[in-house]
């Protein structure tokens, strides 16, 4: 696989692969580290296969993660692999672990040349995660739940020794294999060894994932590369009337920065009505040194819910906060 080296945006990364300019909103974007790691095997439009650009950044406890992002150059489109439909995520995962071959750039999607039978197994792990005092349940297993074409062991060895893209939460925080917990899972859950099909490890991994978190296991199927953010911004008196003394906030969690996803619900896009129409500011002091950034979404949905409880208590008026 075939990446350019890393000292520009990631605009400047997709100029000198495509030829082509881009721009977009993401702080993120404009960070000199990102690097072109091939042209990957799914389509995006116009017969052309999206192109796979990362960088490394460092959550506030200063662990690293991988971004990552899929271009679309004739739609002249930018979009993180978490923001895809499910099933071409998938795919382009399933690229970025198989990948080796060093690819020339853009090409024009045909048809698809014989390829060896390949097989796909699940792998389970857990990991330690950072003590904060607001972490939830801190005895509670995490779960990092995976597919590969290789043995499950072997798949876990390369992540924690980095030789897989985007494994530096594992680098960091070790994963101990739990293959024990596969193997008993009820023969209805854990369904075959192995799949040749994509789409098959893709349906039997979220049922692994739903049984597991219904036995109050806390799972993530991204590696522990996603950050997750519990975020406080300040809203305007026309919310309505005050019930408690101080000010109206909302309370939500996002795996973008607290500043993207507030101008998202600022454009309207999966916004929520109360920062739309009534958003002001984000209110750091309240969330910036008290609430960690977790790796799991379970954890962050808790730490939001309990977050705004305790300004509730403390007299705050809280929307959000589900």
């Amino acid at each position: 696989m075939t990446g350019s080296s890393t000292g520009q945006n990631l605009f400047q990364a997709i100029l000198k692969t495509s030829g082509l300019s881009f721009r977009g909103g993401y702080k993120r974007y404009k960070a000199k580290k990102w690097k072109w790691v091939g042209t990957s095997d799914v389509v995006a439009s116009g017969r052309l296969n999206y192109e796979i650009f990362t960088a490394d950044f460092r959550d506030k406890f200063d662990i690293p993660y991988t971004f990552v992002v899929a271009v679309d150059l004739i739609a002249g489109r930018i979009c993180p692999i978490e923001e895809l439909n499910e099933e071409t995520g998938e795919r382009i995962n399933a690229w970025l672990q198989r990948s080796g071959s060093a690819y020339p750039g853009p090409v024009v999607a045909g048809p698809e040349p014989e390829k060896a039978e390949r097989s796909y197994s699940l792998w389970l792990g857990e990991v330690d995660v950072p003590d904060h005092p607001k972490m939830p349940n801190p005895g509670v297993p995490r779960l990092l739940l995976g597919s590969s074409d290789e043995d499950p062991l072997t798949r876990i060895n390369r992540l924690n020794t980095g030789q897989v893209e985007g494994s530096g939460f594992a680098v960091h925080h070790p994963i101990r294999p739990r293959l024990d917990l596969l193997e008993n899972l009820p023969s209805s859950v854990r369904g075959q060894p192995s799949y040749s099909k994509l789409r098959y490890m893709k349906a039997r991994k979220a049922k692994v994932r739903d049984y597991l978190k219904e036995k109050e296991f806390v799972v993530d199927l991204s590696n522990g590369n996603v950050v997750y953010t519990v975020y406080v911004i300040n809203l305007s008196d026309d919310v309505g009337p005050r019930i408690n003394p101080h000010r109206w906030v909302y309370v939500g969690q996002t795996q973008k920065t607290p500043e993207e996803r507030f101008d998202e619900h600022r454009r309207g896009y999966k916004a929520s009505k109360w920062v739309k129409n009534y958003g002001l500011h984000l209110n750091y002091e309240l969330f910036s040194r008290a609430v960690p950034q977790v790796r799991f979404r379970q954890d962050a949905l808790a730490i939001e819910s309990q977050l705004a409880t305790d300004l509730e208590d403390r007299g705050f008026n809280v929307k959000g906060g589900h």
